[in-house]
């Protein structure tokens, strides 16, 4: 019995029309055509938001570094 409910299985999948498999690869084809877009998109986003940083970081940097430099000036001035 056992043997024959594999023999009929295999048969049922064995008669899918190709249309359904080409409908599923399509569908396959979609998504990973849409998620390869969607990381494309987050990667400029995220590429966006490290030059921003960068960018603020540099300009902290050289505030830091002028005011360091200006405390120094002035410290030198009450010696």
């Amino acid at each position: 019995m056992c043997v024959m409910l594999l023999a009929e299985s295999s048969a049922a999948q064995s008669a899918v029309p190709s249309t359904d498999k080409n409908a599923l690869r399509r569908v396959i084809d979609f998504v990973r055509e849409t998620s390869d877009d969607n990381l494309r998109d987050v990667n400029r986003k995220l590429q966006r938001v490290l030059e921003e940083t960068l960018t603020k970081n540099m300009h902290l940097q050289k505030v830091t570094c002028t005011g360091l430099h200006h405390l120094l000036v002035v410290d030198r001035k009450f010696l």
